[in-house]
């Protein structure tokens, strides 16, 4: 197993899309528990996000996140950078992707 994944996986150069997907997946997942949470009054977060009375969307965060991620890939980088870039831009694809609803309109 452990031959596998090194040579399928990080010899490769397939862990950083790997990160960036287990990054995207267990975001939306988090995003949507924490929402249903939320709309039921069950979360200690109920209070929601604000800046000076403004609530402020998850796909503020999204982009945030998605653009520093990408900004990152760009540059010469370790491998472990090239790793935290893959969850940023995993993360923040989902928080966007989980608000397209709001964008679009």
């Amino acid at each position: 197993m452990t031959s596998w994944w090194q040579r399928g996986i990080v010899d490769s150069g397939k862990l950083p899309l790997l990160v960036c997907l287990a990054a995207f997946v267990v975001t939306y997942l988090i995003t949507r528990a924490l929402t249903r949470l939320i709309r039921s009054g069950r979360s200690p977060l109920r209070d929601n996000v604000t800046a000076n009375g403004v609530h402020v969307h998850h796909a503020v965060i999204g982009i945030v996140l998605l653009n520093t991620g990408a900004v990152m890939a760009l540059t010469p980088l370790d491998p472990g950078l090239i790793l935290i870039a893959a969850l940023l831009i995993g993360s923040g694809s989902s928080l966007l992707l989980d608000e397209f609803a709001d964008i679009l309109h």
